[in-house]
C-alpha cells in the first residue's frame, strides 16, 4: 500500500544488548554520529540517529553494503542519545573492531569496523573531519545546480529497489520528467534563465509533487526522473499529474521576462519479477515520448 510520507517511528533509547567492555578505547562518545565506508575512494556515509539500524548485502538492510564478505543481515547497529554499539547477528566473518573480534562492542571516536572486506569509520557528528567528508560525499552524489541525485547513485538506488522486489514484491514506480520545448528557453532568455529554471523545476518538484520517501535525479540536461518506494501505477500516475500541475501553474520569470514551463511525464511500475534497469528505464522513456507526441504538458502510464 502506497504511503503519503514515509517518516521512520522513533525507537526506545534502551539498549538490548550485552556489550563487550571498550577496554582501551575510552575516547568520549558524541551523537548523533555517522559510519564512513572507507574502502571507496569517495566515501559512502551513513548517518546514526536513535534506533536500530541493520547492516549487510541485503537489499532490505537500512544500511546495505555489497563488499565481499559481507552476510545477508551481518551486524545491527543500536543508538540512543548517549551510547552507540555494534552487535555481530551470528554473520560467517564476525564483527572486527580496531583488529579484535568482539559480538558486541560500544563504539567510540575513529573506530575502525571490518565486516568482511569492508572497513567502515565511526566519526561523531561535529567533528571536523566529518564536514570535509560529507562535502566530498555531497558532491559526488548530487548535481550541483539542482541538488537533485547525479545518475550513478540513482541508478544504484533503483538497482537496489529491483533486487528488494525480487524478495519481497512490493512494486515501486518511476517518473520520467521532461521539459516541454527547454531549447525554446535557452534561446530567448540564456543559459543563466535555463539554470533558473532548471533549479526551480526541481525545487518545485520536491517540495510541492513529492514525498519525503521519494528521490530524484537529475537524469540528464532537462530530464528528471522521480523513485516512487512502494508505489502501484494508481498513485504514481496521480503523483505524476500533481507534478505537471505543480509546474504548469507556476508562474517562472527571469530577469523581468515571464517565461510559461510545461512537462511531459511517463510513468512505469515495477511489478514483475523479470523487471531489469534497462526494461524499467526503457518503459518509462518511452511512456514520456508518447506524452510528447500527445501535444506535450501530460502523464502517460
Amino acid at each position: 500500500m502506497p504511503m503519503e510520507s514515509d517518516e521512520p517511528p522513533q525507537s526506545d533509547d534502551t539498549l538490548r544488548i550485552n556489550v563487550t567492555p571498550a577496554g582501551k578505547r575510552s575516547l568520549k562518545n558524541s551523537h548523533p554520529a555517522v559510519l564512513i565506508h572507507i574502502n571507496e575512494e569517495t566515501p559512502k556515509i551513513w548517518e546514526i540517529k536513535n534506533g536500530e539500524y541493520t547492516i549487510g548485502r541485503n537489499p532490505d538492510c537500512d544500511i546495505c553494503i555489497t563488499t565481499q564478505g559481507v552476510s545477508r543481515h551481518h551486524a545491527t547497529i543500536f543508538a540512543n542519545d548517549q551510547k552507540t554499539y555494534i552487535s555481530d547477528n551470528n554473520s560467517t566473518n564476525g564483527i572486527v573492531v580496531n583488529d579484535e573480534q568482539l559480538n558486541n562492542v560500544e563504539l567510540k571516536l575513529n573506530d575502525i569496523i571490518q565486516l568482511g572486506e569492508c572497513n567502515l569509520k565511526y566519526v561523531p557528528k561535529g567533528h571536523f573531519e566529518l564536514s570535509y567528508l560529507s562535502k566530498l560525499y555531497k558532491s559526488s552524489q548530487t548535481d550541483d545546480l539542482t541538488s537533485c541525485l547525479r545518475k550513478d547513485p540513482f541508478i544504484s538506488l533503483v538497482e537496489n529497489e529491483i533486487r528488494l522486489f525480487s524478495q519481497e514484491f512490493k512494486p515501486f514506480s518511476l517518473l520520467f520528467i521532461d521539459l516541454d520545448k527547454f531549447k525554446n528557453v535557452n534561446d530567448v532568455i540564456g543559459h543563466l534563465g535555463g539554470d533558473y529554471v532548471l533549479k526551480t523545476v526541481s525545487n518545485l518538484l520536491k517540495t510541492n509533487a513529492m514525498r519525503s520517501s521519494d528521490s530524484i535525479c537529475r537524469y540528464g540536461g532537462d530530464e528528471f526522473i522521480i523513485h516512487l518506494p512502494e508505489t502501484d501505477s494508481t498513485m504514481a500516475k496521480k503523483i505524476g499529474f500533481r507534478a505537471k500541475d505543480t509546474i504548469e501553474n507556476f508562474k517562472f520569470n527571469f530577469d523581468n521576462n515571464a517565461i510559461d514551463i510545461t512537462i511531459s511525464v511517463g510513468v512505469t511500475t515495477c511489478n514483475d519479477k523479470k523487471s531489469t534497469l534497462n526494461t524499467l528505464i526503457a518503459s518509462v522513456d518511452k511512456k514520456m515520448y508518447e506524452a510528447k507526441k500527445l501535444g506535450r504538458n501530460t502523464v502517460i502510464s
